[in-house]
């Protein structure tokens, strides 16, 4: 635990470090909650005491974590290590009944005085190593002295994804939720269509993106003709040349972007952009 928190912290510095901002965290769209809240109210139970149903409840809890981190590892880069790292952890737990740990290593770590020979008594998330253990390396056999710790390499996994996460949830890696009036919240440079569009039109404007990229006139640039399908609100002039600021949305500055590319392919200046009506896609 005190390995994964550090980690986190050191995922936040080098997100802000990079230029990421904390707010950009209530932008990553994380999905299907109930399955952590499930993992720690059956993993509290299940610690508590012992016995094959107590058991049963510890392997539910861990398959609903996991089930939740591979069902948003798309959504939020580094969760893919901590999927692994959790996967390896439930694969030595249900083969060994319980994860296996090293006693010398609890020694080398400072938990348990040499002097006194005692170990940490069994319970049905872990045990010391015994003879019939599978596979043992993947226990907690790493031992941390300056944190009082012994890990196992999944924990490592975890601890790195959950660096990795909390760095990309800060730079605004990760996928992003909708906003109040159900748009969604870009990334920074990323055009999309506009959801409120009609479905034909917005199909149409999608398939005007893949076509090739030069046309006679820049008016019929597939891309020129996708951004007036993305503003589509009456605008029949777009400024490239006006300052952003907290009143642009994302959408013109997406917009701005794509038809300064499309007018450089025409050799044309990035003034100006007027588009009547008729040449919107219908």
């Amino acid at each position: 635990m005190v390995l994964a928190l550090i980690a986190v912290l050191i995922g936040g510095a080098g997100g802000l470090a990079g230029g990421g901002r904390v707010g950009n965290i209530e932008r990553v769209d994380l999905r299907f909650l109930a399955l952590p809240a499930v993992w720690v109210g059956l993993g509290v139970w299940a610690r508590r005491g012992d016995g094959s149903l107590r058991f049963a409840a510890l392997l539910v809890s861990m398959v609903c974590l996991l089930a939740f981190l591979v069902l948003n590892a798309v959504r939020m880069p580094g969760l893919w290590l901590v999927a692994f790292g959790i996967g390896l952890n439930l694969f030595m737990t249900a083969n060994n009944h319980g994860m296996p740990y090293d006693p010398s290593a609890l020694e080398k770590a400072g938990i348990v005085p040499s002097t006194y020979g005692a170990v940490p008594k069994s319970t049905v998330a872990a045990h010391p190593e015994r003879s019939g253990d599978q596979m043992v390396i993947l226990g907690q056999v790493i031992p941390i002295r300056p944190l009082r710790s012994v890990v196992s390499f999944g924990d490592l996994f975890v601890s790195f994804g959950l660096g990795a996460a909390t760095m990309n949830a800060l730079v605004g890696s990760g996928s992003s939720r909708r906003d109040a009036v159900g748009r969604p919240r870009h990334r920074r440079g990323a055009a999309a269509v506009d959801p409120s569009l009609p479905v034909a039109k917005a199909a149409q404007a999608m398939v005007a993106s893949e076509r090739v990229q030069h046309s006679e006139s820049p008016f019929d640039d597939p891309e020129i003709l996708h951004v007036v399908a993305l503003l589509d609100d009456g605008r029949a002039v777009l400024d490239l040349t006006a300052a952003s600021d907290a009143a642009t949305d994302v959408v013109e500055l997406s917009a701005r972007h794509a038809v300064r590319q499309a007018l450089e392919r025409h050799g044309l200046p990035g003034t100006l952009l007027r588009t009547e009506p008729s040449d919107r896609p219908t």
